[in-house]
This record gives C-alpha cells, sequence and structure tokens, in this order.
C-alpha cells in the first residue's frame, strides 16, 4: 500500500513540475522589435484576450496605446509588456537622422578615451582641463571636450548654422525638449534615462551644442525640478569646451 502511495505522489509532482514549466513560457515570451524613431508597428498578444492592459517601462523611448499600437519616440532601448507577465517585447529604437557623428559622452572618462574616440578626427588643442578637434563633415566644425579632475564632465560641438534644422532633427531623435528661449534661441533638452543634458544655441553665425554630465550637475547644484535645471544650464552655457580652448 506504501508503494502505491509514493508511486502517485511521484506522478503528481512530475505533472505539477510539467504544467509550472508551460505555464512559465507562456507567460513570458519575449520578443525583440527594432524600429526607427517616429515609426510605429501593431503588437499581438498571444493569449488572444480581448482585454489586454499594455505598459512600458520607458515612454520616452517607445509609447504603446491600449490597443497595442507602439510608437517609438527616442533612441534608446526598453521593455513593453502585455498583462504584465504574458508577452515582453524588448523594443530598440534608432535614429531616423545621423547627420554628425554624436561627441564621446562617456562621463568620467580619462583624457585617453576621448583620444581614441576622435581619432579620425584632426587634433586642435589641448590644455589641463580642455581638448578640442577640427571636423571635416558638412555639418559640424569643431568638437570640445572639458575635464574636471582629470574625468570628463563636458562636450560640446560647433555647427554650421546653415544646417540648424539638420542638427535640431539629429537631436529630437536622442533627446525630449524641456523648453525652448526663443529671445536667447536657445533648446533646452534631455535624453530619456536622465544621464545627458543638452542645450541647442544659435547663435548669429553658428549652432552650439552642449553636453552635460546629468550627474555633475545634480552634484554641483541644487536641482529639484525641470525649472531648476533650465536655471542651471541657462548659467552655465558660455562656460563651455568651445569657448575655453578656442
Amino acid at each position: 500500500m506504501k508503494t502505491k502511495i509514493f508511486d502517485i505522489s511521484i506522478i503528481l509532482l512530475i505533472i505539477s513540475i510539467i504544467f509550472i514549466s508551460c505555464d512559465n513560457k507562456t507567460q513570458m515570451e519575449e520578443r525583440e522589435i527594432t524600429l526607427k524613431s517616429g515609426a510605429q508597428y501593431q503588437l499581438q498578444n498571444s493569449t488572444n484576450k480581448e482585454s489586454v492592459i499594455w505598459t512600458t517601462d520607458n515612454y520616452n523611448i517607445a509609447y504603446v496605446d491600449n490597443q497595442g499600437l507602439l510608437t517609438a519616440r527616442l533612441m534608446g532601448e526598453t521593455y513593453v509588456y502585455a498583462n504584465k507577465n504574458v508577452d515582453k517585447y524588448k523594443v530598440i529604437v534608432e535614429p531616423r537622422h545621423n547627420y554628425f557623428v554624436d561627441p564621446c559622452l562617456n562621463w568620467g572618462a580619462p583624457k585617453e578615451e576621448v583620444y581614441n574616440y576622435m581619432n579620425t578626427f584632426q587634433f586642435y588643442k589641448e590644455s589641463d582641463t580642455n581638448l578640442s578637434y577640427i571636423s571635416c563633415d558638412d555639418y559640424t566644425s569643431m568638437y570640445g571636450y572639458t575635464f574636471e579632475d582629470e574625468q570628463l564632465v563636458q562636450s560640446a560641438i560647433v555647427a554650421y548654422l546653415h544646417k540648424k534644422n539638420e542638427i535640431k532633427q539629429h537631436l529630437e531623435d536622442r533627446y525630449i525638449v524641456l523648453d525652448y528661449d526663443e529671445t536667447e534661441k536657445t533648446t533646452y533638452m534631455i535624453d530619456p534615462l536622465d544621464i545627458h543634458a543638452v542645450i541647442f544655441l544659435e547663435t548669429e553665425n553658428v549652432v552650439v551644442i552642449y553636453y552635460y554630465d546629468m550627474n555633475y550637475l545634480y552634484s554641483s547644484n541644487q536641482i529639484s525640478n525641470k525649472n531648476d535645471l533650465i536655471k542651471v544650464l541657462s548659467s552655465q552655457k558660455y562656460n563651455t569646451a568651445f569657448i575655453n580652448i578656442r
């Protein structure tokens, strides 16, 4: 009698393991989608249920509506879910516009890393805290970098004024627009992961793009909201790698 009970318990255990294994497969089926910013894609859920709740980890990178229509927004990677644990999509958003090479934005990097990153550009000038390079493409003319304690904290690009629309398109594929100051002709931006802050400034002769390390800005300033960040960026924009090194 004991042998029969033991046999039945083993069988029940095996069956339960099979059901759990199958259930896990249906609960987390992961797929990968790559889209250009601005593109749309209709998602499907594997349960065929009429009521599906779609969510995203970062709606600034990819937005999904109640019908599962996915809209790629800004460059980056995020995850989209159907009913949390049913379907999981890894969404990779690539920029539509790639008019120029983005500067080195690996904050905290030493000069040696920037040397390697810029090895196809013409070296221009160097000081203890700055580096600059001459660019030869159709959109930009100079790249500059600022270091503090031998670590990269700021990057800058000088671009041609007549290419400002293309430059702005390039940036808007990558960054959230926080504000535009019409008087100063300045656009304030931030990336969807809160790593980089960007200023797009139009002057009489050129366009200048400033990139800042967000952690550096937070650590050296009192920033609690968007308005605080814009004030800090506005005060920083003339203290740049380009101005200092030229």
